[in-house]
Order: structure tokens, then sequence, then C-alpha cells
């Protein structure tokens, strides 16, 4: 049992007596108001925990929105750089390095835009003497001559045709039509 019933239970049993049901009764008051107090209290904390809760859970909730966001834009941000990276080795892998003119598997890669057979002339250039300039005046001055010629091959070939290094002093031009 309560301990508030304990207290009023003897005032209880001397009810019949003048002046003790006033007494119970004060007791009994007194005891529905803690009740209530207490109850009141009781609401309030547990509307304080509720609020505290939901404002932790409210933060949680925005911190994971934002960092799974930064996940999105880091993902994104690495699929791109990855795409990137492959056109980048894909181009590395058809291009001469020191000339930046097609290399030899680009060249046996390269078709026409629409792949259809077209009349075509060729030209393949070879450096004469071209080891006495390496030898003479360093590899640095020969990959200089080999820059420079490729320069003058890009610079002076018609729009469409085609230019590649096949290696060391060897250049092949494709002409069309």
């Amino acid at each position: 049992k309560l301990p508030v019933i304990r207290r009023v239970e003897p005032l209880i049993a001397t009810l019949d007596e003048p002046g003790h049901g006033d007494e119970a009764l004060a007791h009994l008051q007194d005891s529905v108001r803690s009740f209530t107090q207490l109850g009141s209290l009781a609401t309030m904390r547990q509307s304080e925990m509720a609020e505290t809760e939901q404002t932790l859970l409210s933060n949680s909730i925005a911190w994971l929105f934002v960092n799974l966001l930064l996940l999105c834009f880091i993902g994104v941000a690495l699929v791109a750089l990855i795409l990137r990276q492959k056109r980048n080795l894909e181009r590395m892998a058809v291009t001469d390095g020191l000339t930046s003119l097609l290399n030899r598997a680009g060249l046996q890669a390269w078709a026409t835009p629409d792949r259809r057979p077209v009349p075509i002339a060729v030209a393949v250039l070879d450096v004469d003497h071209f080891k006495t300039i390496n030898d003479s005046l360093g590899h640095a001055r020969g990959d200089d001559v080999i820059r420079l010629l490729a320069r003058c091959i890009r610079d002076h070939i018609e729009e469409g045709s085609v230019a590649a290094r096949l290696g060391g002093d060897e250049f092949v031009i494709l002409f069309f039509g």
C-alpha cells in the first residue's frame, strides 16, 4: 500500500468521532496535491527528456545527412577523376610522348570517322644520320630535333591528314583523297 494511505487509515477508522473527518480529508487533499505535483513534475521531466532526445535525434540525422552528402560529392568527384584519368591513359597509349603525334599503336588503331575505305597516299620520313646528332650533340639535342621535325610536319600537312611517329627518327604521314 502507499505510505499516504497508511497515514490516513487510522484516521478513517475514527471518522465517526467529531473533527477526525476534517483531519483525514486534509491529509487526503495534501496527498492529492503532492501526487498532482509529482505527476506534473514527471510530465515536465518526460517532456524535457523527449525534447532533448528529439533534438539529439534531429542533430544526429542532420549530421548523418551532411556526411552522406559529402560522401556522394566525394564519390562523384572520384568517378569524374577516374574517367578523366581513363581518357588521359587512353590518349597516352596512342600518343608519342615526345612529339604529341600519334604513335605506332595510335596509327594502327586509327580509322576514318565513318570507317569506309578511302584512297590515301603514305609518306614515310626517316632522318638520315640521326644517330650522329645524338652521339655528337647529346640525346637532349636529338629530342629537340625530333620535336622540331614533328612541329614542322604538323604545321605543313593539310587538315584531315594524319601524322605519326613510329619510333626513333621515323615518321609516317597519311594524306587522303
